[in-house]
């Protein structure tokens, strides 16, 4: 039996020999481990290495982390928390990643995360955003119910739960900005 320890230390190995394990031999190895089932147990840990060696492979990986939004990595527990770590250390560029998470698990990783709610309530708020939310969520409304629990800005003045929500154009039609208000013109 192969101890974890020792995979970990031959993949670290790897990644120190950048002569070999390029950035596009990585992004094809990732590309196949991906779409393998099960998922290598490991398979985040390489992802995170990888974009540690290579920080330009960011974009490849968010196409990975969407991959395993589809494949329900939430499902897989250990996968799970090495996702959830991937898409904080690649926050702001994680964010369309989180938003295609269903709602108990945005919820579920927002509250593993507590500091990624208003940087992801900013991302969140801008009009092209809000717009592409809002149409997805159109024929969805009880998801859209769920959500609207989930922006919660504690920051923002108290007794005004109704005001607090970071995507009221989600649940609200009558939702319009107000350019007096502060934290970036949540209502």
């Amino acid at each position: 039996m192969i101890l974890f320890i020792n995979i970990t230390d031959a993949c670290s190995a790897c990644f120190e020999q950048r002569t070999v394990f390029t950035q596009q031999v990585l992004a094809k190895a990732l590309n196949q481990m991906v779409d393998q089932t099960p998922l290598p147990l490991l398979f985040m840990r390489t992802v995170i290495q990888a974009i540690d060696a290579f920080p330009a492979l960011v974009d490849f990986v968010m196409e990975i982390l969407s991959k395993l939004v589809t494949r329900q990595v939430w499902r897989m527990p250990k996968l799970w928390v090495g996702f959830l770590k991937c898409v904080y250390q690649t926050q702001p560029r994680s964010f369309h990643v989180l938003l295609q998470l269903p709602p108990q698990q945005l919820e579920g990783a927002l509250n593993r995360h507590a500091n990624l709610r208003g940087p992801l309530a900013s991302y969140a708020n801008q009009p092209t955003i809000k717009s592409t939310l809002s149409r997805r969520y159109d024929n969805a409304k009880n998801e859209i119910m769920s959500l609207k629990s989930l922006f919660y800005c504690p920051f923002l003045a108290s007794g005004r739960l109704a005001k607090e929500k970071i995507i009221p154009s989600l649940v609200r039609s009558d939702y319009s900005r107000n350019s007096n208000t502060k934290h970036g013109g949540f209502l």
